[in-house]
């Protein structure tokens, strides 16, 4: 599938700020499952230096700084992504499905951080394992059932701005935003020994009337034989071509898009955003007569 989108977000301040240096995930990935082919950013108030770089979890990002005082930050990107994965489930895994999993010793030491459990409520922990007994302590089961049983139990809202809800409390409540239930997900999968990590990024809403586009999230599980392979509990299903990555972290705020501060005595600030995504039949018909500036991705 082809794509062509375009993602204007700006940041209002009631009194004029001094920006930090601002780092801007919102480069559409590279990798197995899609393709970036073009990217272009534009950046007000005028900027004094930029930079494109790979984060920690090697997504591609922009960094940008600033020499002067402003009451508005405004970033606008176009971008024409390819994405590849019609089947989701096309691997073999390479190791035992029984849960509680353990990696082998050589992948453990890199998805650490993936793994971690301290901040695991006894609620999700409890909650995971009983879907892993219901599962048979299988792996692929498991994760099926994770993803259709918060789509069928969690209520959808939209929550524009905030951090996510920790997982005890979107379990509880059993009302979320996208976010809110990739990160219940992400620890339910974690509690069994699965690492995991939050994606941000778009989705095309096929057949619904949804006309306002917003970020969408969800999540990735390391699955040895599969790589990262991606669940949507939000829309309940495995992450297929509908769906373009644009970055991922062991923690929600390590994929957000727009990351930085800002200096002042008093301001507020306030978002806005626009999305557009449009699908296309081929590469050609997606960069149209657009000028792109190619990402270093």
């Amino acid at each position: 599938m082809f794509f062509r989108i375009s993602h204007r977000t700006r940041y209002t301040y009631t009194d004029r700020v001094f920006l930090e240096a601002q780092t801007l995930r919102l480069v559409p990935r590279t990798d197995a499952a899609q393709r970036c082919h073009s990217f272009s950013v534009d950046i007000a108030p005028h900027y004094a230096g930029m930079a494109h770089i790979h984060d920690l979890d090697g997504n591609p990002a922009v960094q940008v700084w600033f020499d002067r005082l402003c009451d508005y930050f405004e970033v606008t990107t176009h971008s024409v992504v390819e994405t590849y994965c019609k089947n989701p489930f096309n691997f073999l895994l390479t190791v035992s499905e029984e849960l509680p999993f353990e990696y082998p010793a050589e992948m453990r030491v890199f998805l650490q951080p993936f793994l971690e459990q301290s901040h695991i409520h006894a609620d999700v922990a409890a909650f995971s394992k009983r879907l892993a007994e219901e599962s048979n302590d299988e792996i692929m089961p498991f994760l099926t059932n994770l993803t259709s049983w918060i789509f069928n139990n969690v209520e959808q809202i939209v929550r524009n701005e905030g951090n996510p809800h920790e997982a005890h409390v979107t379990l509880r409540s059993c009302i979320g935003s996208c976010r809110d239930t990739a990160v219940l997900f992400m620890d339910a999968c974690r509690a069994r020994g699965l690492a995991s990590r939050f994606v941000s990024g778009y989705v095309l809403y096929a057949g619904t009337a949804e006309t306002e586009r917003h970020l969408h999230a969800w999540a990735e599980v390391y699955l040895p034989g599969a790589g990262w392979r991606a669940y949507d509990p939000s829309r309940g299903l495995a992450v297929a071509e509908a769906h373009i990555a644009v970055a991922s972290g062991y923690t929600p705020s390590l994929a957000s898009p727009v990351s930085g501060a800002f200096r002042s005595n008093n301001a507020r600030s306030e978002l806005s955003f626009f999305i557009e995504l449009e699908e296309f039949p081929s590469l050609e018909a997606a960069l149209g007569q657009e000028e792109a500036v190619n990402a270093e991705v």
